[in-house]
């Protein structure tokens, strides 16, 4: 059937037809084709490609219970479809072969509920830069990738128990998810694009939920994040990583930085049983274990302690163990700092 680049003025009707591709491969070809109504493919059987590349569908296209199958190749090449309302492929809808939606613009929304999507090989369903108010992505099983990347998308709606194995998120923009689940939960949807050292998908997903007050999941997500890329640096970079995320989460766990309150506290206690001596001829303040060892961890403040008295011996291998301490903690926190004004 090839009503390519046809006029079609009110329904284009293939409800519970049966196309067979033969050897050209292409079962329906409408590329280019207006359609000034529904396009109504509701039990449409299809043994090859379903052509609606560049095609402009005025209402909805309603493909519930279709059976496509072209294994290795597009089961659907709507690429730049434009449809004015629906696109449907749910309530038992399946397809063996590539669901190709790139570019395509559509209306209102589209679903694949409980439909099964399989091409084991490669993409399932491929909406690289496609369009849309709304995205219904509950299917019974999917079998490939799931490509959104660049898409934009106001609403997304999906189920963690039917998540794709193999997502591609890269430059996939949205709104709302639905449901609204807790980052813990939303970091393995991540996961699922398997390319970690790309940081989109992850600033994406904290953005929604820094707009809707959800700060801490905004930074849980943050701090994956970069857990994520450090496998793939340099040694120096992945030592570097690790020790920040130990001592302050990158930035986004600032309350670790109690490990200052921990040197404070040994500083203090070892000070005070082992007091260093002045150095010779000064006069130094009154000696006070707290302040001293405060002076030492940090290295941008003189309290006049530092620099009045001199330990010896063990003493003063811990004060140099404090100060290293402390220089190397001051520079993890602004570092920080950094990730988290690059972030706002």
């Amino acid at each position: 059937m090839q009503p390519s680049h046809a006029r079609i003025g009110r329904t284009l009707t293939l409800a519970d037809a049966d196309l067979s591709g033969g050897s050209s491969g292409q079962a329906l070809t409408a590329s280019g084709a207006s359609v000034e109504g529904p396009l109504d493919g509701r039990g449409l059987t299809a043994r090859g490609t379903l052509s609606l590349s560049g095609a402009r569908v005025a209402g909805d296209v309603a493909l519930q219970r279709a059976s496509l199958e072209n294994a290795g190749g597009n089961a659907i090449d709507a690429s730049g479809i434009q449809a004015g309302a629906v696109i449907d492929a749910s309530e038992g809808f399946s397809a063996r072969g590539t669901i190709n939606l790139i570019n395509a613009r559509i209306g209102s929304y589209l679903s694949f509920s409980d439909a099964m999507l399989r091409q084991p090989e490669g993409e399932a369903l491929l909406c690289w830069r496609a369009d849309m108010p709304e995205l219904v992505l509950r299917p019974k099983a999917v079998e490939g990738v799931v490509n959104l990347q660049h898409a934009k998308i106001s609403i997304l709606r999906d189920d963690e128990k039917r998540w794709p194995g193999q997502l591609q998120l890269d430059g996939l923009t949205y709104s709302v998810l639905d449901p609204q689940l807790p980052a813990r939960d939303r970091l393995d949807w991540l996961a699922r694009d398997h390319r970690g050292h790309l940081a989109s998908p992850a600033e994406q997903l904290a953005a929604v939920y820094r707009s809707q007050g959800r700060d801490a999941d905004a930074r849980t997500v943050q701090l994956a994040k970069y857990r994520r890329r450090r496998p793939a640096l340099g040694w120096y970079a992945r030592w570097w990583g690790w020790f920040q995320d130990v001592t302050v989460g990158y930035g986004y766990r600032p309350a670790r930085g109690a490990l200052w309150l921990a040197l404070l506290a040994l500083g203090t206690a070892i000070f005070s049983v082992h007091p260093p001596a002045a150095f010779p001829g000064t006069s130094p303040p009154p000696f006070s274990p707290l302040i001293y060892t405060l002076n030492l961890i940090i290295p941008v403040v003189d309290f006049g302690q530092a620099h009045a008295f001199n330990p010896q011996g063990l003493e003063q291998w811990i004060s140099y163990v404090l100060i290293v301490a402390g220089w190397t903690l001051a520079t993890t926190a602004a570092t920080g700092v950094i990730y988290i004004l690059r972030r706002d």
